[in-house]
Formats: structure tokens, C-alpha cells, sequence
């Protein structure tokens, strides 16, 4: 215990850390406690049979997990070349033609994810996590709105930038955040259930999301992503 205090002090020179290293012990304990106890299965967790109930907090990780994908994110992902050459009007050379201006659009809105990631990461402990989620689920539903306008005016460069300000405003909030809510929801012991369960319901849904896509797409046309408006909008409001 005294080489761990001895080496917490040389990392933290001149400084009193006896109450971080109180923290730190306390943590430590409480943590060996937890790994003594049996943690409660899935089942009792979902029915609220624990110490306390942590249904809610179960609730608000699905939730979340749920709504990353129903953003609408993978239809500008994994469609975007689509919408982008029946926008702009490309002929069929034109889109055989390799690379097509959809193309090399959709690459700018894959390296625009990228860095949207790098910025979110950067804001997320000055700002919090619940007032990045709000923004971004915000800035999604607007974004997806302008891309509904774009398509409709047939304005391309409108659906385009839309695109692009989706994928920032996405990447950099509603993109990450739902990952990082199990762990710091839930406690130690009931962890890795609840975890497995989020990524469960996370993959479940992008399958359904995959696969209602392009029949929305032929069904809703130019308002394709008046659907995601209000789910966008639905996790401004849980937030």
C-alpha cells in the first residue's frame, strides 16, 4: 500500500494526494467486494430482483443503443453513392464511370465521420455527455430534415452538404456516446450482461435498419429521411 501511495506522490509531485488515493482504495474495495458477491444474471436484472433497480438505467442504455442506428446514419453510409447519383442525375456511364462524382462525395462523407470523432471526443468531458447527445440528436433531426428539402427541390449540392453535416454532427455525439453508457450506467457486477445485451439490441437493429432501408427508399422517394427526422428528434427529447 506504501509503494502505491509513494508512487502516486512522484506522478503527482507537490501535491496532497491523500484524498485521491483515498478514492483509489475505497474503489479497490469496493470492487473486491463486488468480485466476491455472485453478480445477478440477466434475467434478475430485467426484473428488477437486484439490491437496487436498475431497470431504468438498463432502459436508457437500450435506448440509446437503439436510436444510434435508427438515425438514420447507415442509410447516408451505406447508400449515400445511391441517393447521391439519382440527386445529381448521373447517367448510367456516368455512374459506371469509376470514380463518379457520388463516389467521390461518399468518400468525403466517410473522412468527415472520421473526423468528427477526433472533435467530439475532444468536446465530450468539457461539455458532458448528456449536452453532447442532445446537440447531436438535435443537429441529426435538422440535418436529415435539409436533406428531405434537397431531395424534393432536386437541389444536389443541397443533399450533399446536408450529408456531410449530418455525418459531422452524428459522428461527433449520437455516434459514440450510446458506447460509452453501460459503462458508466451500470455498475462493475452487472456489467458485462447488460453490455452484451446493449450490442445484441445495437446489431439487431442495424439488420432491421439495413433491411427497411431501400423499401422506404422506394416508398417515401424524396422523403426518405422524414423518418429519421423524428426518431433524431425522439432522442433530442429522452436526452
Amino acid at each position: 500500500m506504501e509503494e502505491s501511495r509513494a508512487a502516486l506522490q512522484r506522478l503527482r509531485t507537490n501535491l496532497d494526494i491523500s484524498i485521491e488515493f483515498e478514492d483509489m482504495v475505497a474503489m479497490l474495495d469496493a470492487q473486491a467486494v463486488s468480485a466476491a458477491t455472485p453478480p445477478p444474471t440477466l434475467w434478475q436484472v430485467l426484473s428488477g430482483k437486484t439490491e437496487v433497480d436498475l431497470r431504468h438505467l438498463v432502459f436508457c442504455v437500450l435506448f440509446l443503443m437503439m436510436s444510434q442506428q435508427w438515425s438514420g446514419a447507415k442509410g447516408v453510409m451505406f447508400y449515400s453513392t445511391e441517393i447521391l447519383s439519382s440527386t445529381f442525375h448521373l447517367t448510367t456511364s456516368e455512374r459506371h464511370h469509376i470514380p463518379s462524382i457520388a463516389q467521390l462525395l461518399t468518400l468525403g462523407v466517410g473522412a468527415i465521420g472520421a473526423v468528427a470523432v477526433i472533435i467530439g471526443m475532444n468536446i465530450l468531458d468539457k461539455a458532458g455527455r448528456r449536452t453532447v447527445l442532445i446537440v447531436s440528436s438535435l443537429s441529426t433531426s435538422i440535418c436529415a430534415a435539409l436533406i428531405v428539402i434537397g431531395s424534393k427541390l432536386d437541389l444536389g449540392p443541397m443533399v450533399a452538404t446536408a450529408m456531410y453535416l449530418f455525418n459531422l454532427v452524428f459522428q461527433s455525439g449520437v455516434g459514440f456516446v450510446p458506447y460509452l453508457s453501460a459503462s458508466e450506467l451500470l455498475p462493475y457486477n452487472v456489467l458485462g450482461s447488460i453490455s452484451g445485451l446493449a450490442a445484441s439490441v445495437n446489431c439487431l437493429t442495424l439488420f432491421v435498419v439495413s433491411f427497411v432501408f431501400p423499401i422506404l427508399d422506394k416508398a417515401l422517394g424524396p422523403y426518405l429521411f422524414t423518418p429519421f427526422i423524428a426518431t433524431n428528434f425522439l432522442t433530442f427529447l429522452f436526452g
